[in-house]
């Protein structure tokens, strides 16, 4: 049962040195949380990135959270929905968002967008974009690796939220969250240069902050993103990362 664990969500943005420079926004978004009550929550998180290209990438960014945290509540009801359809979902909702700042043309909001959703014993992954989404469990055989430029050709290097994608842009997938132990999404300010180990990555992530305060997370996180040690990497840099830790003795809720 999903929440038999106690779990533990934060997230962190770091804006990159060449948009300190150039007096620009943070391009990059993203959003963790639970909505509901007990062990009828549903949790959500996302992360963004604006491509740098375009003149309002950060509000189309910022957009794709909140309809993300407004899917979730459509989600918690209707958790049958496959990852297709709620990847084509969220495209329609980040559009309908999109269309409040009358835009002359769509690709100005151009942002990728990676997006999980945890309910009860289900874990919906979606991707479209530059980016990582990577999950460790106590069965390593269960570990996932999601990121752009794969051989299956799913989504891909360019790609980026607009009404005219299809599913083929995206690449999604489920999975049970039984035995997740951590599980991280991250721009590719970061995923670029861990992403041959990123395995490897989470699960120190995992081993260092466990039983760790999220608040001092935080700090410990911000502090080594901040001395990124790749050298020419001036890109905004996001991390969001949910870890499980098991209460001893806790009893298994009724669902």
């Amino acid at each position: 049962m999903f929440f038999r664990n106690k779990w533990k969500q934060w997230g962190i943005s770091v804006i990159g040195q060449s948009h300190i420079e150039n007096n620009l926004p943070n391009q990059d978004a993203f959003i963790v949380n639970f909505r509901g009550n007990s062990n009828k929550k549903v949790l959500y998180a996302a992360v963004a990135d604006g491509l740098g290209s375009k003149p309002r990438s950060d509000s189309g960014s910022k957009a794709l959270c909140r309809v993300v945290k407004k899917a979730s509540c459509f989600y918690k009801k209707n958790s049958q929905t496959s990852p297709s359809d709620m990847a084509m979902y969220i495209q329609g909702l980040w559009t309908t968002e999109i269309m409040k700042f009358n835009p002359v043309k769509f690709s100005d909001f151009s942002t990728t967008a990676l997006f999980v959703f945890l309910y009860k014993d289900n874990l919906l992954v979606c991707q479209l974009g530059d980016g990582l989404v990577c999950g460790i469990f106590k069965n390593e055989e269960k570990n996932f690796m999601l990121k752009h430029g794969d051989d299956d050709g799913f989504a891909n290097i360019t790609s980026s939220l607009g009404p005219a994608m299809s599913i083929n842009d995206w690449k999604v997938g489920e999975i049970s969250c039984e035995d997740l132990r951590a599980l991280v999404l991250c721009t590719d300010g970061i995923s670029t240069d861990i992403e041959e180990n990123a395995l490897s990555f989470v699960q120190s992530l995992f081993d260092e902050y466990k039983n760790v305060k999220p608040a001092d997370c935080l700090k410990d996180a911000q502090r080594w993103i901040s001395e990124w040690p790749v050298k020419g990497n001036l890109d905004d840099k996001t991390i969001v990362m949910v870890t499980c830790e098991e209460r001893k003795g806790e009893r298994r809720k009724a669902e």
